[in-house]
């Protein structure tokens, strides 16, 4: 298969063969893996920004949501879906205003929470829901 002469490494015809064949192989289920639809869950981390004042502890019920994505195995390998990138911003003083007034606690169901995302842009496309928490609530003092 392979000749070593005069301190040089040859391959045979058949052998260069059959590595371009499984080089060319790979690329092509690459490709084809890749170019599907995957729906996958990831896990986000949530971060409360914009404070009303006079208030500056926040406590939350959950602290992670896991949220499920629609789109092709190539848009996933992208930086915004590593783990160093999964947060949620989510801005107090803009998500209480739409609630009835209450000094230190709002709960919001998953669905508010999702209405509210995909309306702010959250990853355009390829976000579908908020899988859990059922609900969620933002302790404030």
């Amino acid at each position: 298969m392979a000749e070593i002469g005069n301190g040089k490494f040859h391959l045979k015809k058949p052998s260069a063969t059959f590595f371009v064949c499984l080089l060319l192989s790979v690329v092509i289920w690459l490709l084809t893996n890749f170019s599907k639809d995957y729906t996958i869950k990831l896990d986000y981390d949530v971060v409360c920004t914009d404070m009303p004042e006079n208030l500056d502890k926040v406590t939350l019920s959950d602290s992670v949501f896991a949220v499920v994505f629609h789109a092709r195995g190539f848009d996933f390998l992208k930086s915004d879906y590593s783990a160093n990138n999964r947060v949620i911003e989510l801005p107090v003083n803009q998500l209480v205003k739409q609630k009835r007034k209450n000094l230190y606690n709002y709960t919001f169901t998953k669905q508010e929470l999702t209405e509210y995302l995909k309306n702010n842009g959250f990853h355009e496309d390829e976000f579908v829901e908020i899988e859990t928490p059922e609900r969620f609530t933002i302790y404030l003092r």
